[in-house]
C-alpha cells in the first residue's frame, strides 16, 4: 500500500506539462473545430436573412397587388364609360391612370387614381396617387384636383419585369369568335386604345423592404418575388358574335 501511495504522489508531483508538438496538434484541432463551427453559424445567419427577406418581399408584394386590383375592380364607375385614361399624364407601361370609386367617402362620383412605378432604376417604388373629384355632372365635364390628396407607397422597393413596364393594356378583337387580343396596345395609350382597353395586366418584382436587394446580386439568393395578375374591365361576359365591339364596362 505504501509503495502505491508513493508512486501516486510521484506522478501527481510531476510538472513535466505538454510538449510543443502536443500543443501544436491541440491548437490545430481547436482551430479546425472553431472554423467549422463559425462557417455553420455564418451560413445559418445568411440563410435566415434570405428567408426573412423572401417572406418580407412576398408579403409586401401581395398587399401591393391586392390594392391595385381593388382599385381597378372599382374602375367601372358608369356603364359603357371606359375607365382607363389617355392624354397628357395618361396611362403607359409604368403608369396606370383610371377612374375608381374605391373610396371611403359617401359619394357617387369617382376619383382619379394613378398607380406609378417611380424613382431611378434600382431604387424604384410603386405608389398610388388619388386625385379627388372637384366638379362636373357628367363624365365629359368631370374635373379632378391637380395634386393628389393621398400618395400611398404600395411597395417601397419594386422593379418592372419587362421592358414594356408594369402595366399591359388589351382590347377585344372583332373577327369571328372573340377573345382578348394577344398583343397589348402600344404605350403611351392613345385615346382610341384607352377607350377599347378591357383588360389590364400587372407584373412587377417585389423586393425586400429593408433595401438589402441590389441589382448586383441579380436575386441570386431569392430575396425578391415576382407577381403577375390580370383585371378584366367588364360588367358582363363578352359577346362572341362576329363584329361585336365588347367595349369595357358593358
Amino acid at each position: 500500500m505504501n509503495a502505491l501511495l508513493t508512486r501516486l504522489r510521484a506522478r501527481l508531483a510531476n510538472e513535466r506539462g505538454f510538449t510543443l508538438i502536443e500543443l501544436l496538434v491541440a491548437t490545430a484541432c481547436g482551430m479546425i473545430v472553431s472554423v467549422a463551427t463559425l462557417a455553420i453559424v455564418i451560413s445559418s445567419v445568411h440563410l435566415s436573412a434570405n428567408y426573412t427577406d423572401r417572406i418580407d418581399s412576398n408579403q409586401e408584394g401581395r398587399v401591393a397587388m391586392e390594392r391595385i386590383i381593388q382599385a381597378l375592380n372599382s374602375s367601372c364607375v358608369s356603364a359603357t364609360l371606359p375607365p382607363i385614361l389617355a392624354g397628357t399624364g395618361g396611362s403607359d407601361g409604368n403608369d396606370a391612370v383610371f377612374y375608381s370609386s374605391l373610396t371611403d367617402s359617401p359619394t357617387i362620383t369617382p376619383n382619379k387614381v394613378e398607380v406609378s412605378l417611380v424613382g431611378a432604376t434600382g431604387a424604384q417604388s410603386l405608389v398610388m396617387y388619388t386625385y379627388d373629384y372637384v366638379s362636373g355632372t357628367t363624365p365629359s365635364t368631370w374635373a379632378f384636383a391637380g395634386t393628389p390628396s393621398t400618395s400611398d407607397v404600395l411597395l417601397p422597393h419594386a422593379a418592372a419585369l419587362t421592358i414594356a413596364g408594369v402595366f399591359g393594356y388589351y382590347g377585344y378583337t372583332t373577327s369571328g369568335p372573340l377573345a382578348l387580343s394577344g398583343t397589348s396596345f402600344a404605350t403611351p395609350l392613345s385615346a382610341a386604345d384607352a377607350a377599347a382597353t378591357a383588360k389590364v395586366t400587372i407584373t412587377f418584382e417585389a423586393q425586400p423592404s429593408d433595401g438589402s436587394f441590389t441589382a448586383a446580386n441579380a436575386n441570386a439568393n431569392g430575396e425578391a418575388t415576382d407577381f403577375t395578375d390580370t383585371v378584366g374591365l367588364r360588367l358582363a361576359p363578352a359577346s362572341t358574335a362576329s363584329g361585336s365591339t365588347n367595349t369595357p364596362c358593358t
